[in-house]
Protein backbone atom coordinates (compact mmCIF):
# COMPACT_ATOMS: atom_id res chain seq x y z
CA UNK A 1 0.00 0.00 0.00
CA UNK A 2 1.63 3.21 -1.19
CA UNK A 3 1.14 6.17 1.09
CA UNK A 4 0.49 9.73 -0.01
CA UNK A 5 1.59 12.53 2.26
CA UNK A 6 0.58 16.04 3.20
CA UNK A 7 2.95 17.57 5.74
CA UNK A 8 2.09 20.51 8.01
CA UNK A 9 5.10 22.33 9.46
CA UNK A 10 4.95 25.16 11.99
CA UNK A 11 8.14 26.73 13.29
CA UNK A 12 9.40 29.93 14.84
CA UNK A 13 7.56 31.77 17.62
CA UNK A 14 4.27 30.07 16.77
CA UNK A 15 5.70 26.64 17.73
CA UNK A 16 6.93 26.95 21.29
CA UNK A 17 8.53 23.79 22.69
CA UNK A 18 7.39 21.84 19.62
CA UNK A 19 3.73 22.64 20.34
CA UNK A 20 1.12 24.98 18.85
CA UNK A 21 -2.25 26.24 20.02
CA UNK A 22 -5.12 23.82 19.57
CA UNK A 23 -7.25 26.49 17.85
CA UNK A 24 -4.56 27.12 15.22
CA UNK A 25 -4.06 23.41 14.56
CA UNK A 26 -7.80 22.66 14.43
CA UNK A 27 -8.44 25.48 11.96
CA UNK A 28 -5.47 24.35 9.87
CA UNK A 29 -6.77 20.79 9.69
CA UNK A 30 -10.29 21.97 8.80
CA UNK A 31 -9.05 24.14 5.94
CA UNK A 32 -6.75 21.41 4.64
CA UNK A 33 -9.65 18.93 4.66
CA UNK A 34 -11.80 21.41 2.73
CA UNK A 35 -8.98 21.88 0.18
CA UNK A 36 -8.73 18.08 -0.14
CA UNK A 37 -12.49 17.83 -0.68
CA UNK A 38 -12.50 20.63 -3.29
CA UNK A 39 -9.55 19.10 -5.16
CA UNK A 40 -11.15 15.64 -5.13
CA UNK A 41 -14.46 16.97 -6.48
CA UNK A 42 -12.62 18.97 -9.15
CA UNK A 43 -10.89 15.79 -10.32
CA UNK A 44 -14.02 13.63 -10.07
CA UNK A 45 -16.30 15.96 -12.05
CA UNK A 46 -13.73 17.82 -14.15
CA UNK A 47 -14.71 21.10 -12.51
CA UNK A 48 -15.87 22.51 -9.21
CA UNK A 49 -18.80 24.74 -8.43
CA UNK A 50 -20.02 26.75 -5.50
CA UNK A 51 -21.56 24.67 -2.70
CA UNK A 52 -20.26 21.39 -4.18
CA UNK A 53 -20.17 18.72 -1.49
CA UNK A 54 -18.88 15.18 -1.17
CA UNK A 55 -21.32 12.31 -1.44
CA UNK A 56 -21.27 9.61 1.22
CA UNK A 57 -19.25 7.37 -1.12
CA UNK A 58 -16.54 10.01 -1.55
CA UNK A 59 -15.49 10.22 2.10
CA UNK A 60 -13.30 7.12 2.06
CA UNK A 61 -11.35 8.45 -0.94
CA UNK A 62 -10.61 11.74 0.84
CA UNK A 63 -9.58 10.30 4.19
CA UNK A 64 -6.13 11.08 5.51
CA UNK A 65 -4.80 9.80 8.83
CA UNK A 66 -2.93 12.10 11.19
CA UNK A 67 0.38 10.56 12.20
CA UNK A 68 2.23 11.30 15.43
CA UNK A 69 3.82 14.73 15.31
CA UNK A 70 7.58 15.13 14.82
CA UNK A 71 10.13 17.59 16.13
CA UNK A 72 11.68 20.35 14.05
CA UNK A 73 9.17 22.95 15.10
CA UNK A 74 5.80 21.25 14.99
CA UNK A 75 5.44 18.81 12.10
CA UNK A 76 2.30 16.77 11.49
CA UNK A 77 1.98 14.36 8.59
CA UNK A 78 -1.34 13.42 7.04
CA UNK A 79 -1.15 10.02 5.33
CA UNK A 80 -3.57 8.93 2.62
CA UNK A 81 -3.57 5.35 1.36
CA UNK A 82 -6.28 5.54 -1.31
CA UNK A 83 -4.94 5.71 -4.88
CA UNK A 84 -6.99 8.85 -5.57
CA UNK A 85 -5.09 10.65 -2.78
CA UNK A 86 -2.05 11.02 -5.05
CA UNK A 87 -4.11 12.81 -7.72
CA UNK A 88 -5.77 14.96 -5.06
CA UNK A 89 -2.40 16.03 -3.62
CA UNK A 90 -1.14 16.79 -7.14
CA UNK A 91 -4.25 18.90 -7.84
CA UNK A 92 -3.74 20.86 -4.62
CA UNK A 93 -0.08 21.41 -5.45
CA UNK A 94 -0.94 22.57 -8.99
CA UNK A 95 -3.36 25.13 -7.55
CA UNK A 96 -1.17 26.38 -4.70
CA UNK A 97 2.28 26.42 -6.36
CA UNK A 98 1.64 29.34 -8.78
CA UNK A 99 0.07 31.44 -6.01
CA UNK A 100 3.00 30.65 -3.71
CA UNK A 101 5.56 31.50 -6.39
CA UNK A 102 3.74 34.74 -7.19
CA UNK A 103 3.68 35.73 -3.51
CA UNK A 104 7.45 35.17 -3.26
CA UNK A 105 8.14 37.14 -6.43
CA UNK A 106 9.55 40.63 -6.16
CA UNK A 107 7.42 41.64 -9.17
CA UNK A 108 4.33 43.66 -8.22
CA UNK A 109 1.04 41.93 -9.01
CA UNK A 110 -0.68 43.72 -11.86
CA UNK A 111 -4.42 44.01 -11.51
CA UNK A 112 -6.58 45.72 -14.06
CA UNK A 113 -9.35 47.88 -12.62
CA UNK A 114 -12.87 46.56 -13.21
CA UNK A 115 -13.81 49.76 -15.04
CA UNK A 116 -10.85 49.23 -17.40
CA UNK A 117 -11.89 45.60 -17.93
CA UNK A 118 -15.42 46.75 -18.74
CA UNK A 119 -14.15 49.32 -21.25
CA UNK A 120 -11.89 46.72 -22.85
CA UNK A 121 -14.72 44.21 -23.18
CA UNK A 122 -17.06 46.82 -24.66
CA UNK A 123 -14.41 47.73 -27.25
CA UNK A 124 -13.86 44.05 -28.10
CA UNK A 125 -17.61 43.43 -28.39
CA UNK A 126 -18.18 46.51 -30.57
CA UNK A 127 -15.25 45.49 -32.79
CA UNK A 128 -16.74 42.00 -33.22
CA UNK A 129 -13.78 40.32 -31.51
CA UNK A 130 -15.86 39.12 -28.58
CA UNK A 131 -19.26 37.52 -29.05
CA UNK A 132 -21.92 37.27 -26.38
CA UNK A 133 -22.55 33.85 -24.87
CA UNK A 134 -26.02 32.75 -23.84
CA UNK A 135 -26.67 31.80 -20.24
CA UNK A 136 -27.54 28.23 -21.26
CA UNK A 137 -24.23 27.86 -23.11
CA UNK A 138 -22.34 29.28 -20.16
CA UNK A 139 -24.00 26.83 -17.76
CA UNK A 140 -23.91 23.69 -19.93
CA UNK A 141 -20.57 24.29 -21.71
CA UNK A 142 -18.41 26.44 -19.44
CA UNK A 143 -14.99 27.59 -20.57
CA UNK A 144 -12.42 25.06 -19.23
CA UNK A 145 -9.95 27.84 -18.39
CA UNK A 146 -12.58 29.61 -16.27
CA UNK A 147 -13.61 26.45 -14.43
CA UNK A 148 -9.94 25.60 -13.83
CA UNK A 149 -9.31 29.10 -12.47
CA UNK A 150 -12.34 28.81 -10.18
CA UNK A 151 -11.13 25.41 -8.96
CA UNK A 152 -7.68 26.85 -8.24
CA UNK A 153 -9.17 29.77 -6.31
CA UNK A 154 -11.46 27.51 -4.27
CA UNK A 155 -8.45 25.42 -3.21
CA UNK A 156 -6.02 28.31 -2.67
CA UNK A 157 -8.49 30.26 -0.52
CA UNK A 158 -8.28 27.51 2.10
CA UNK A 159 -4.53 28.02 2.41
CA UNK A 160 -5.08 31.76 2.58
CA UNK A 161 -7.41 31.15 5.53
CA UNK A 162 -4.68 29.10 7.23
CA UNK A 163 -2.14 31.88 6.65
CA UNK A 164 -4.62 34.45 7.96
CA UNK A 165 -5.09 32.51 11.21
CA UNK A 166 -1.33 32.17 11.60
CA UNK A 167 -0.75 35.88 10.91
CA UNK A 168 -3.36 36.73 13.54
CA UNK A 169 -1.79 34.38 16.07
CA UNK A 170 1.65 35.82 15.27
CA UNK A 171 0.42 39.34 16.05
CA UNK A 172 -1.12 38.16 19.33
CA UNK A 173 2.11 36.37 20.32
CA UNK A 174 4.12 39.43 19.36
CA UNK A 175 1.93 41.70 21.52
CA UNK A 176 2.34 39.34 24.48
CA UNK A 177 6.10 39.28 23.97
CA UNK A 178 6.75 43.01 23.67
CA UNK A 179 3.80 44.27 25.67
CA UNK A 180 1.07 46.58 24.49
CA UNK A 181 3.56 49.10 23.13
CA UNK A 182 3.16 50.24 19.56
CA UNK A 183 6.64 49.05 18.67
CA UNK A 184 6.63 47.12 15.40
CA UNK A 185 6.75 43.34 15.34
CA UNK A 186 9.15 41.71 12.94
CA UNK A 187 7.40 40.60 9.77
CA UNK A 188 6.28 36.93 9.81
CA UNK A 189 8.19 34.72 7.41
Amino acid sequence: MKKNLISIHFDGPIARDHAIQLRTFAKTLGHIQTAIDRAFLDIKYGSIWKYARLSEDDYEQTDFLLQQTREGGFIADLIGSDESNKDTITRINNAVAPAYEQSNSSQPIEQEAISDQLDSRKRNYNAGVQEPVSYETLIHNPDPAQTRAYGDRSIVKEFDQIASAIRGLYIILCKRTIGRKLSPCPEPQ
